[in-house]
Parts: C-alpha cells; structure tokens; sequence
C-alpha cells in the first residue's frame, strides 16, 4: 500500500470517528477494553516497544555511565519512534533505517507510527487488512534493534 492510500485511509478513518456520536465512540472504546490482545492494542503496544527500546539503546550508548544516563534521557525523552530508531542506526551503525532495514520495513514502521497515534487518540479499530503488515514491520525493527544491540531476540 502507498503512502498516499495510508494517508487517505487515516483521514477516511478520522472523519467517521469525527461524525460519530458519543455513545457510538463509548462502545467503541469498550469494546477495545475488552479485546485487549486484538491487533489495534498489539500495534499500539509494538510502536511502542521499538520506541522504548530505542530510546534505551540510545541513551546508553550515549551515556558514558549510568550517571549519565538520565541527562540522555531527558535530552530524548519527547522524541518519537522513527527519529529515535534513526539516531540510534545513525550512532551505532553509521547508517540510515531505509539501509539499515530496507526501504519498504521502514515505510511500513512509519505508517505503524502514524496509526499508533490515531489509534491511541481516537481509541478506534483498523481494517484487519491493513494491521498484518505494519505489526510485521515493527516486529522487524525491533528484531533488528535488539539484534544490533546484541540483546535476545527470542520472543519478539
């Protein structure tokens, strides 16, 4: 899928949630509660471990000792997934996420990061057509993270 397609999907999306009364948006939310392991909370839960984990790796690789560390972190604290996973390739591996990764893993994360943020803020649900692909992606980033790092990836 394009960027474009995503794009215009997401704004699709919005727009329904927009026009949606409260009531409807309540049980839409209950219903995300309840299915806690259904691919919008899995997605969410994924960005959000390539975005914790690079953050870690970035700002121990950069600390020089664990007293440093906090310094780091509050330097990369408000930084998202995408601009974390790319000073951490850029520091660690001189390189870039598209080579790093290949182009199309890390197209695909960053649309996973777009649809992180509207799932998280409009507490929605995505076409099950859509999720495989950008669950998939994010699971490679995080393999390749900890992989570089030298860390166990059994289980991710």
């Amino acid at each position: 899928m394009t960027i474009h397609k995503f794009e215009k999907h997401r704004s699709e999306l919005r727009e329904i949630y927009v026009q949606s009364t409260p009531r409807q948006r309540l049980n839409i939310a209950l219903q995300r509660i309840g299915n806690s392991d259904h691919d919008p909370n899995l997605l969410v839960t994924r960005v959000s471990a390539v975005e914790a984990l690079a953050r870690s790796l970035l700002v121990h690789h950069l600390a020089s000792a664990q007293s440093d560390a906090l310094s780091f972190y509050d330097v990369f604290r408000h930084s998202g997934p995408t601009s974390l996973v790319e000073a951490y390739f850029q520091v660690k591996c001189t390189s870039t996420p598209e080579t790093v990764l290949g182009a199309s893993v890390w197209e695909s994360f960053g649309q996973a990061v777009h649809y992180r943020n509207l799932l998280v803020h409009e507490c929605t649900y995505l076409g099950q057509d859509k999720t495989p692909a950008l669950l998939d992606s994010c699971r490679n980033v995080l393999l390749k993270l900890a992989d570089i790092a030298e860390l166990p990836t059994d289980g991710i």
